[in-house]
């Protein structure tokens, strides 16, 4: 449960460094394009991360005894793709 905790923990910590430096980033940003091209960057980027936080968190909710198909059908409900650039 610890090694849970501790792996939530981190993700979480990179997450909320990420959305800082997007904040930064944005609020410096001079057009709305360049604000939307950082905020598409910054969707990316940090899917990794978000997805790693949800993953420890399942796990210290059901005390590691989901299964992998559990989990497998809880991240395919999570998915959410950044829109295109086009």
């Amino acid at each position: 449960m610890r090694r849970w905790k501790d792996e939530y923990d981190a993700a979480e910590a990179e997450c909320a460094a990420m959305q800082r430096e997007r904040k930064v980033n944005v609020a410096a940003a001079a057009t709305a394009f360049l604000k939307r091209k950082i905020n598409r960057a910054h969707a990316v980027a940090i899917k990794p991360a978000r997805e790693r936080r949800g993953r420890a968190y399942r796990l210290m909710r059901t005390r590691g005894f989901g299964t992998e198909e559990e989990e497998r059908a809880a991240e395919a409900q999570d998915v959410w793709e950044p829109p295109s650039e086009a």
